[in-house]
């Protein structure tokens, strides 16, 4: 297969149902085993077998390199699957290695510029995204977007880039650059079929509305998504996670039973697609717990925050800006439950871990210590408060004397 066959391929695979289909000549033998290979491999993914469906895809890999030759595109095509199938394990490290593989491969056969260069930039900003690094992932998306930007008839892929842009603005806290991508992605394909990118889109757009207080909107956009969403089984990921959505919105709006109910229905499903040590699985369980707590079950939302907690430590995600956000979470249910010794200790020990995307003296670490202080005073520990306030004044005249 020449690499023109293989996008042909690939944008057959990824066309509407609607569109009609493409007419290929027969693939060769060893090509046809690979794709057979590549079914059985999904079929196993699709039952939550993860190990068993990624051992039988480095075999097709290897099957193809001994056959066809290590850079052949079609070699080439089931290597990035591998690295699909580890992204979709949480595996990041991992997926990145070999995306970088798939890098060097296309760039050297067919240049900086092209669709395929394009696509693999955009899924290795993915992959670091994911992974908690929006920062190092925005040049990847820049690159893939200057590529898409340039070729005519790739408006698709151009939203698709667009609203991984969106998603790492988020990510930082840029909220309103996050809502002009997913706005921009969302009127790119609002006119075509493409009604999966419209409900990324949308998700997107409503978790952003969310973030600033815009709550009847959020819900309503979510809602317009989980709509969209109709025609894929009820077991699908993306389906189960855009329901994840809505009931993060549902949640602070305090629509706290529908979405209690949502989480839970949720994370069974998904729990039993992916496993429990999911990242998404993760997200979603605490979600839940900010409900539960909302809901003043301040038991049942320890109880999901320290085992997920437990998680991210023992799979070497503890880096990961959930695992602090749990934290705060979990000195917020201690507090409420009376024991402000807890909360102090959890505060104190966010603060004193580094974090590379969290500098001294940033908004964040000042919000922190903000609480801490607030803490400190409700025990009577006077003497800590003052010098907990005196060192955020102290970090604010900084700020002040940066500013040009």
């Amino acid at each position: 297969m020449a690499w023109l066959s293989l996008i042909v391929a690939i944008v057959a695979a990824t066309a509407p149902a609607s569109a009609p289909a493409q007419v290929l000549n027969p693939p060769p033998p060893a090509v046809a085993q690979a794709q057979a290979m590549a079914r059985r491999a999904g079929a196993l993914e699709e039952n939550g077998q993860w190990t068993e469906a990624l051992q039988l895809r480095r075999e097709m890999v290897q099957r193809l390199e001994t056959e066809l030759g290590p850079r052949a595109p079609e070699t080439d095509h089931a290597r990035r699957t591998i690295a699909d199938s580890l992204m979709s394990q949480g595996r990041y490290p991992e997926a990145r290695k070999v995306l970088e593989v798939c890098l060097e491969v296309r760039t050297n056969a067919l240049g900086t510029n092209h669709l395929l260069v394009g696509d693999i930039l955009n899924r290795l900003g993915d992959c670091y995204r994911r992974e908690g690094l929006a920062t190092n992932a925005l040049p990847f998306f820049t690159r893939a977007r200057d590529i898409f930007a340039r070729l005519r008839g790739q408006e698709a892929e151009l939203a698709g880039v667009i609203l991984h842009q969106g998603e790492a603005a988020a990510d930082l806290a840029d909220l309103f650059t996050a809502e002009g991508h997913f706005s921009r992605a969302l009127r790119l394909v609002e006119s075509t079929p493409d009604w999966f990118k419209r409900a990324k889109a949308l998700n997107g757009l409503a978790d952003v509305h969310r973030r600033l207080g815009r709550l009847p909107q959020a819900v309503a956009e979510h809602r317009q998504a989980l709509t969209l969403c109709s025609n894929l089984p009820p077991t699908h990921p993306f389906r189960l996670l855009t329901a994840n959505h809505l009931a993060n919105a549902l949640r602070e709006d305090r629509q706290l039973p529908e979405a209690i109910a949502l989480y839970q229905d949720s994370l069974g499903l998904l729990t039993a697609r992916r496993g429990p040590d999911d990242l998404e699985v993760l997200f979603l369980r605490a979600g839940l717990a900010r409900a539960l707590r909302l809901n003043q079950d301040q038991a049942g939302a320890l109880a999901e925050i320290e085992d997920v907690l437990q998680r991210l430590q023992a799979s070497g995600r503890s880096t990961h800006p959930l695992h602090d956000a749990l934290l705060r979470d979990q000195a917020d249910s201690l507090q409420e439950m009376g024991d402000l010794d807890g909360a102090v200790t959890l505060y104190a020990r966010l603060l004193g871990s580094a974090r590379p995307d969290r500098a001294a003296d940033s908004t964040e670490e000042l919000l922190l210590r903000e609480r801490l202080a607030r803490l400190e005073l409700a025990r009577g520990d006077l003497s800590r408060a003052h010098d907990t306030y005196v060192s955020i004044l102290n970090a604010r005249r900084r700020n002040a004397a940066r500013e040009p």
